[in-house]
Formats: structure tokens, C-alpha cells, sequence
């Protein structure tokens, strides 16, 4: 049902209105103390328009700002008595909202012998209507007391609806209500669907006209549109912050006869917790009397659902250990499955750039071999021995050979460690590291030590593969060993570190 959902989207809501309230009533007080002192008058109204605002909201917070009132009043300034007066009958409105009837019918009867403007006398047969109101609630139907309290109730009801204008809001729920009462319903509803659509939703004026109209289609037999318009005056007062409504009270009695037992749990629950952090004692008290038959009920099916909520955890947990240890297999049977299918694919491209690198190199030398003994073939052929000689002992044929075979094996290399430069660099001193001049080559030293990695440490062996001279080949292994950290066990740092 939509206003069930808007019920309870205003309940997760209600701090946010409580806030705003909060707020509001705070930019009061801050007026009230930045006025002079000598502005007892004004300060007076703003601290009963205070407690006015708070009574439906927190009744201590009322008591407390109507009795602040009374220090801004000269008991001894006949001007300023009908200020008093008016104190006094906010004080008492405080008094019946926390339920403090002795004292709040003390005041009402001081202030009868009085003579009223029409104003006060209004708002004095408005604090007796509240007051017997309450009180009217506070007893049980059956007793006499709450049959006299009914009675009061409609002869101040009669009082204020002769002076009050027709269209005014308190005149027209006073009558609405009054046909509902009398059982009128037709008239009722005429009167306070009217009402309803006239007052902001967060008015008193729409939760109470809303729990009016409730009553109507419950006693013409319309749940549907009883619950629909319970859930509408709880809203309203939860956007009001009026903390004594009877409303979701109620509509959590109606939901625990029809067996929506968790819903009228949390209704109830939110509805005592509003009463008491409200003060509002009378509320408290009648709310109350919905949470044991709630409370036990709700225990009751908790109770009776835990046999089942074993059994169905039992199985799930079993099923969930179960699932988890498949779950765990297909993990490591994957992770396997994907380092072996990774170590393959690497060893795969390895395996390619090897051949590629020793099908280039054989080409290399061949294309060579055959352009050397075209060279020779010529040389010979036109008698030219002598120059051909000296060709061969300058070196030069070899020099293009050897720069062909390093970049060969810097390539190959740099794919199994590559990262060999950076690990030797870490063997050395900051000072000293060694820089390449282009990505995937090596220098001299580092391609003699990269033989030492593959296990090639005699410098004999490493001068014939490279094609350098043997004291090459140890200059450039001291003067490594010179730039290491640890020079003594660099060669085998080489070996086990990189």
C-alpha cells in the first residue's frame, strides 16, 4: 500500500524533520536572548510562542520556556496582566501535555474568577478543552471519570465553536469531530476531507483530521481505507514532530490483529520511544498498553521460527563448506592451470626469439662467409696476396662480425634476466652504476659478467666466445670488482644475486 510506504519512508526520515524543527525553534531562542533587557514585553511573547512550539514536540522543553516567561512579567504592573494571564494559560497547556493535572486545574480555576478579554477568555476554554482532553484519554471509557471528562470536553467544545469563526481550522475539526462522535459520517467526512485538503500535511490540523476520517471507515467496515488513512496521520505526525499522536499506536494494534506482527512491533516501538523522549507522559501511558500483546507476539513467532532458522543455517552452512571446498579445487586447479598455460607461452616466445636470433646469426655468417670468399676469390685471382693479407691481419673483416654476434646475445640475454642490469647496479656503488646508452644492450663489462651469471667464469673461455683479448677480459672483471660494495665476493654476488 503506497501510504504504508510513505509511512515508512517518514519514519526513516523523522530525525530530519526533528532537525528542522530543532532549528527552528533555535533561531527563536537566539531572538529572544539578543533582545535588550529592558524588552521584557517582547521577550515574554517570543518565550510562550517557545513553549507554544515545543508542547507537542517535548512537553519538559514547554514547561520549561512558559515558566520562563513569568520572569519577564511585573506581578505588580496592572498593565502587563493580561500578559500574565496569558502566561499562565500556556504554562497550564504545558502542564496537561506532561500530564500534570493537579496544577494545570489549579491555574484554570484562579483564572475563572478573573475578568478575560474575549482573546484570553477564547484561549482560556481552549487550555480547559486540552486539558479535559488528556484526561479524557488518560481514564478508561468504563469509569466515571473519564464520563466526566467527556462531558467537560463538549461543553468547552460548545464554547469555543460559538465564538469561533466558521472557516477557522480549530472550528471545523471541532465539528468534523463532533459528527463522528455522533455517528454523522456522511457530514463528518464532508467536513474534514475539506479540512484535510486545506492544512499542510505537516499541520496538527492534517494528522488529526486524518485519524478522524480513520475512524469513519472503520466503523463503516472500509479497512482498506482505515489503515490508508492511519498510515497518513502518522505521517503527518511525524513530519509535525508531534510526538503524542495516537495514530501509529493504533494502526500497530490493527497490524498485530492481522497478524503483521513485525510491522506492528516496529510501529509500536517507534511510537513509545517518540512519547518518551517527548515527555509526553499521557501518550507513554496509552501506548504502553499496545506493547506486552505486541511484544509477546512478536517473541512468539520469533520463538516459533527458530527451530527452522537452525535447521535452514545447518544446511546452509553445510552447503556453503561444501561450495567453498569446490570453490577452493576450481582455484587451485585454475591458478595452476594459468601458471602452466603462462610458463609454456613464455617458454614458447622464448623459444622463438632463440631460433629467430640463431636463424638471423647463421644468416649473418653465411651472407658473410660467402662475401669473404668472394673478396678472397678477387684479391687472388688479380695477384693481389700481399693486400689481402694485410686486409685480414687489420682486423676489420672480424670488427662487423662481432658487433652482429653482441647484439645478438644482448637480446637473447636481456630476455631471461631482464632485469640483470638493475640487479648488478644494486652491487655496486651509488657512484658507480652503470648507465646504458640504449634500452636492451649491454656494455662490455656487463656482457663478460653476463657470462658469468650463465656459469662461463673462466676469462679465457669468455675472451674466445666474445672475441676479445684475454687481458680485456681482466681489465674489465677488476675494474668491476673495484666499483662492487663487496669486492671479495662479487663474482659470486654476480652469480647467486641477479
Amino acid at each position: 500500500m503506497k501510504d504504508l510506504d510513505n509511512l515508512n519512508k517518514a519514519i526513516n526520515q523523522a530525525d530530519d524533520y526533528q532537525r528542522l524543527k530543532r532549528r527552528q525553534i533555535d533561531s527563536l531562542i537566539r531572538m529572544m536572548n539578543r533582545l535588550p533587557d529592558n524588552e521584557t514585553s517582547h521577550k515574554c511573547k517570543i518565550a510562550l510562542d517557545i513553549a507554544e512550539r515545543f508542547r507537542l514536540f517535548n512537553a519538559d522543553s514547554a514547561l520549561y520556556y512558559s515558566e520562563l516567561g513569568f520572569r519577564f512579567i511585573d506581578d505588580n504592573n496592572p498593565i502587563r496582566r493580561d500578559e500574565r494571564t496569558m502566561a499562565i494559560l500556556v504554562h497550564t497547556d504545558a502542564l496537561s501535555s506532561a500530564g500534570v493535572f493537579i496544577p494545570a486545574q489549579g491555574n484554570l480555576k484562579v483564572i475563572s474568577k478573573w475578568h478575560l478579554t474575549p482573546e484570553l477568555r477564547l484561549k482560556y476554554w481552549e487550555s480547559m478543552r486540552i486539558l479535559y482532553g488528556y484526561m479524557r484519554d488518560f481514564y478508561e471509557q468504563q469509569s466515571d471519570m473519564y464520563a466526566i471528562a467527556d462531558r467537560t470536553c463538549e461543553q468547552y467544545d460548545d464554547s469555543l465553536l460559538s465564538v469561533l469563526p466558521p472557516r477557522d481550522v480549530y472550528s471545523r475539526f471541532l465539528r468534523g469531530e463532533r459528527f463522528v462522535n455522533s455517528g454523522q459520517h456522511e457530514k463528518a467526512l464532508v467536513h474534514l476531507l475539506d479540512l484535510l485538503d486545506s492544512v499542510p500535511e505537516t499541520s496538527p490540523y492534517s494528522g488529526k483530521a486524518a485519524y478522524q476520517i480513520a475512524r469513519i471507515y472503520l466503523a463503516q467496515g472500509d479497512h482498506s481505507k482505515y489503515v490508508s488513512y492511519l498510515a497518513r496521520s502518522a505521517k503527518s505526525d511525524i513530519m509535525g514532530c508531534v510526538r503524542e499522536g495516537m495514530a501509529l499506536p493504533t494502526l500497530a494494534d490493527w497490524m498485530w490483529k492481522n497478524n503483521e506482527t513485525e510491522k506492528a512491533y516496529n510501529y509500536v516501538n517507534f511510537a513509545l520511544q517518540e512519547a518518551i523522549q517527548g515527555n509526553a507522559r499521557i501518550r507513554t501511558y496509552s501506548v504502553a498498553k499496545f506493547m506486552p500483546k505486541i511484544d509477546m507476539s512478536y517473541r512468539k513467532s520469533i520463538s516459533e521460527s527458530h527451530n527452522t532458522l537452525l535447521g535452514v543455517i545447518f544446511i546452509s552452512v553445510f552447503l556453503v563448506c561444501v561450495l567453498a571446498y569446490l570453490i577452493f579445487i576450481l582455484i587451485r586447479q585454475n591458478k595452476r592451470t594459468r601458471s602452466n598455460e603462462a610458463k609454456l607461452t613464455k617458454i614458447s616466445k622464448m623459444q622463438e626469439n632463440y631460433l629467430a636470433n640463431f636463424v638471423a646469426l647463421s644468416s649473418s655468417y653465411a651472407t658473410r662467409f660467402d662475401s669473404l670468399t668472394k673478396i678472397v676469390g678477387r684479391k687472388l685471382s688479380s695477384g693481389q696476396a700481399d693486400e689481402l693479407l694485410k686486409l685480414i691481419n687489420s682486423g676489420k673483416l672480424m670488427d662487423t662480425q662481432d658487433e652482429d654476434f653482441h647484439t645478438l646475445f644482448d637480446s637473447a640475454f636481456n630476455d631471461l634476466y631482464p632485469n640483470f642490469t638493475d640487479k648488478v647496479n644494486e652491487l655496486l656503488r651509488e657512484e658507480d652504476r652503470i648507465s646504458l646508452k640504449s634500452p636492451g644492450t649491454l656494455t662490455p663489462e656487463l656482457r663478460i659478467y653476463a657470462l658469468v651469471r650463465l656459469g662461463i667464469d673462466e676469462s679465457i673461455k669468455i675472451a674466445q666466445i666474445l672475441n676479445y683479448s684475454v687481458s680485456t677480459v681482466y681489465a674489465y672483471r677488476n675494474r668491476m670488482r673495484n666499483k662492487a660494495i663487496n669486492r671479495e665476493s662479487f663474482d659470486e654476488d654476480v652469480r647467486t644475486k641477479t
